[in-house]
């Protein structure tokens, strides 16, 4: 079998030979792996922006959204606290408008209920003029009562001016008698006896009597005395007796 000898001089060729390929190889390899982690590398940078910017876009699409849904639930709230509170005022105005309206009603009706009260006050009494004095005419035309009535006035009167210095009293000429009579004593006692005269006149109406000091003039007539109550009782009554054209 033959061999191949090598001589030593060729051994160190063929050995740095073999190294030099093998370091070559490992370069290229080394190369090819640091350029594919560069290409790796770029592609995952590239995949990260890509991803980032998918990222960015949802995020802002998703901002866009709840920011719309946020946008849309608080003008939805406040376009419903605008309209209560738009109701509100509405109810709240129409709420005052009613109570004036009620008010006012109720004020003008107490006004036409106390001007009904009134007038119909007012028609009582007036009517209760007017028979009370068709029933002192007939009574001042009965002989044995009208100067008792006439006396009476005269009472009446003469109470009213107690404290009078001088006062003259005129009945009708039928009555003036029973006048005198009750006088004297009635006017002792009323502290006006020297200064109380009583005097006849057919101007006062049987039954009744006028009664005049300085400063005052009582009317003691039936229609007087019957009228002066009417006056105690409401005013404008005489305005009504007119307006119903009546004659006692």
């Amino acid at each position: 079998m033959s061999r191949t000898i090598i001589k030593a001089g060729e051994a160190g060729r063929a050995s740095r030979g073999m190294l030099g390929l093998d370091l070559r190889d490992i370069a290229s390899q080394a190369e090819s792996i640091v350029g594919a982690a560069r290409a790796e590398a770029d592609r995952i940078l590239v995949e990260a922006r890509r991803q980032a910017d998918l990222l960015r876009e949802h995020a802002a699409r998703e901002g866009h959204a709840t920011g719309r849904a946020q946008g849309l639930e608080e003008g939805r709230r406040e376009g419903e606290q605008t309209a209560l509170l738009a109701a509100t005022a509405r109810l709240d105005a129409e709420q005052a408008s009613l109570v004036s309206a009620l008010s006012n009603l109720l004020s003008e009706f107490r006004d036409r209920r106390e001007a009904l009260l009134l007038a119909a006050r007012r028609d009582v009494v007036v009517l209760a003029v007017v028979i009370a004095r068709r029933i002192a005419e007939r009574l001042a035309a009965l002989e044995d009562v009208a100067p008792e009535i006439a006396t009476e006035a005269c009472a009446e009167a003469l109470e009213l001016v107690a404290e009078a210095s001088r006062v003259l009293v005129r009945a009708h000429p039928k009555d003036v008698a029973a006048v005198r009579e009750l006088a004297a004593p009635l006017a002792e006692s009323l502290q006006s006896g020297r200064h109380l005269r009583v005097t006849e006149d057919a101007s006062v109406g049987r039954g009744g009597i006028v009664l005049e000091t300085p400063d005052s003039q009582i009317d003691g007539t039936l229609t007087g005395r019957i009228d002066r109550i009417a006056d105690e009782l409401v005013t404008g009554w005489r305005e009504r007796l007119n307006q119903w054209s009546v004659k006692p």
